[in-house]
């Protein structure tokens, strides 16, 4: 009996959670239910995002610039392996002048005044709100933000981005050229002696819905010149995004003002392949490639990775083939 008994316990305990989760399960949905229908029996209630309203705009205060590149871990003064082997001329190196500038970047913005400005350019509005190492403002589907670390100006356009639940009406690259530059331009965004220097496209597969692979968006990279020398790197550019109907999906910036630091004699171009091998404060992105062959040899400003930590912006040799390698080209 006793052994029954303890079987018919278990059973009833088996069948009391078994109902009690069956209760849970009707109560959820009810619950879902209701909020269906309060919504207008459409779709579930948004989610509702606390709004926390920052007290003021406070930036941290900037370090002193110094001379020299910022270079990832493990690029940093690696000299060459064996030697260069060249596939140019001496007459194809670049006119060396004997003096170049070096710029100091002033931050793109400073005030909550020009943080609200900016926003307008993109039809943003709204409270301010701080979170982490970002400024940003919420308006609707857009949403704009201002890392003062990285000290990039960002916008989005959450509605574009999801548009295209079928194929998207996107425009050709050479279109998005034209609308990225044409809207920069009318927005006051365009940097002295802009360019196009990439492009780039985010696309994904249909073929469940009977479509090929298709672009969502097409991405304008512009940048700019500096006392007629380009500008490369991560530190001076934007991306200009156009989704469906060559709408702007997104921006992203870290193209700053600059302001005169210094003039400085230039190295010769034999004083920096001698640098370059020696690796003397180079970057040297392919260090373990032997013997690697030169292709060309130009003179370019090179913008490092925006970050308060980095304030100039400095001319370089470039020497690119098998290898890329960056030498600063002034004297200290």
């Amino acid at each position: 009996m006793t052994r029954v008994t303890e079987m018919m316990g278990r059973k009833t305990r088996k069948w009391v959670i078994v109902c009690a989760l069956a209760i849970l399960v009707l109560a959820g949905s009810g619950i879902a239910a209701f909020l269906l229908l309060r919504n207008g029996g459409n779709e579930p209630p948004p989610f509702e995002r606390k709004i926390k309203p920052a007290k003021e705009f406070v930036l941290p205060p900037l370090p002193e610039p110094k001379l020299g590149l910022d270079i990832p871990a493990g690029q940093e003064n690696r000299s060459v392996i064996g030697d260069f082997q060249f596939r140019i001329d001496p007459s194809d190196y670049p006119v060396v002048p004997e003096t170049l500038n070096v710029y100091e970047y002033v931050r793109a913005i400073e005030t909550e005044e020009q943080f609200r400005s900016m926003a307008a350019k993109f039809g943003v509005q709204g409270i301010m709100e701080k979170s982490g190492n970002f400024y940003v403002i919420h308006d609707g589907d857009k949403k704009f933000r201002y890392w003062f670390t990285e000290e990039r100006v960002m916008y989005s356009d959450e509605e574009v981005q999801r548009r295209p639940t079928e194929k998207p009406d996107i425009p050709s690259q050479e279109q998005c050229r034209t609308i990225a530059w044409n809207l920069m331009e009318k927005m006051g965004l365009l940097p002295p002696e802009a360019e196009i220097i990439g492009e780039a496209t985010d696309g994904g597969s249909l073929r469940a819905k009977g479509l090929d692979d298709v672009i969502f968006e097409r991405s304008v990279e512009i940048g700019r010149r500096l006392d007629g020398y380009p500008i490369r790197g991560p530190g001076m550019e934007m991306w200009v995004s156009l989704g469906d109907k060559g709408e702007l999906a997104s921006f992203d910036s870290s193209i700053r003002p600059l302001k005169l630091f210094g003039t400085y004699k230039v190295k010769s171009v034999e004083e920096a392949l001698e640098d370059a091998r020696k690796g003397n404060g180079t970057m040297n992105l392919d260090p373990d490639i032997p013997n690697p062959t030169v292709n060309k040899i130009s003179i370019m400003y090179y913008a490092d990775p925006s970050d308060p930590e980095n304030r100039l912006l400095q001319p370089v040799y470039s020497i690119v083939g098998q290898c890329c390698i960056y030498v600063p080209a002034t004297k200290d």
